[in-house]
């Protein structure tokens, strides 16, 4: 902040303006000062110092002063100009999306869901049953629908789940407003049979063993049955995984390995990617994903092209 105020005197603003935070941090302000700073600096291109004050900038105008939505979205357009930040995939995702190399782990990721609801169902009838229940859901749900975790943790009965019944089969389906989403984008998926079964079974069986408060949380914590919070969940979740796979999997990752698994079969279809993960331009998923899709392209043109000439090893 200090920085920040230092670069308005130097853009010709009178300190004695400087009466409270709303009459420092304006759009119009942080370029005069973000101007002056890189002129004294004589930088072509903002440093990353410069990206750490608009962060702190556009976190107190957004959080304590709870400036209206348009002053928000200038001050974060000036934030994102001089963003720093590398675009793609940070180097442990792709370290830890690396195991799924391997098929034999990409079965035991998919195949986790029904291994911990079969443990469930052989299991005395209590909390841990519908704790490995509990999981075994929000697994299913990430791979069916890889959201954000604060969405998955927030998901309730009533508002984001709907359902049809056939006979005595129930098929959901997963429904959230672009509102209570980062992006704005609407979420909705309609879950396939056998995803729909095991929601079903934790939601009628097992979810009241993990709270017994009356609610309509889909993942309840057991003191009150308000919604866990999504970094204990995520947490939890990757121990879980790691019990009982060995492998390393964040909730976040679970974007990343569908993009993976997709594109491996449909090398350069950024398109469906984009719309799986609810990305705003295809720009930002291609700059996560385009060297996948090219190192599974050659794959592809071995086995569409050089195999009919006799293989590809000659």
């Amino acid at each position: 902040m200090r920085q920040y105020l230092d670069a308005l005197v130097q853009a010709g603003e009178d300190p004695k303006g400087f009466v409270d935070l709303r009459s420092v941090i304006t759009a119009d302000n942080m370029k005069k000062a973000f101007i002056a700073y890189m002129l004294r600096r004589d930088l072509e291109t903002p440093p990353a110092s410069l990206n750490n004050i608009a962060m702190l900038l556009l976190a107190i105008a957004r959080h304590h002063l709870k400036l209206p939505q348009e002053e928000i979205d200038a001050i974060a357009g000036i934030r994102k100009h001089v963003a720093t930040e590398p675009r793609g995939m940070s180097p442990k995702n792709k370290l830890r999306l690396a195991q799924f190399d391997n098929w034999e782990n990409v079965a035991r990721l998919l195949s986790l869901p029904d291994r911990l609801m079969e443990r469930a169902n052989t299991a005395k009838a209590g909390r841990l049953a519908g704790l490995d229940a509990m999981y075994a859901t929000v697994i299913t749900i990430l791979l069916a629908c890889p959201m954000r975790i604060k969405n998955l943790a927030s998901l309730d009965l009533d508002r984001h789940l709907i359902t049809q019944t056939r006979g005595t089969h129930t098929t959901y389906s997963i429904r959230i407003e672009g509102r209570e989403v980062k992006n704005g984008e609407d979420i909705e998926v309609r879950l396939n049979s056998g995803n729909s079964r095991l929601l079903h079974q934790y939601v009628m069986r097992f979810r009241p063993l993990v709270s017994e408060v009356p609610g309509t949380v889909l993942f309840p914590k057991a003191s009150d049955g308000k919604p866990r919070h999504a970094t204990n969940l995520g947490g939890a979740l990757k121990q879980v995984v790691y019990r009982e796979t060995g492998l390393k999997v964040s909730p976040h990752l679970f974007r990343h390995i569908a993009a993976m698994l997709y594109l491996r079969e449909r090398p350069g279809d950024f398109e469906t990617v984009r719309r799986l993960l609810k990305h705003r331009t295809l720009q930002t998923t291609m700059d996560f994903y385009a060297d996948l899709s090219n190192k599974w392209a050659h794959e592809q043109y071995d086995k569409v092209v050089l195999s009919k000439w006799g293989g590809s090893d000659v």
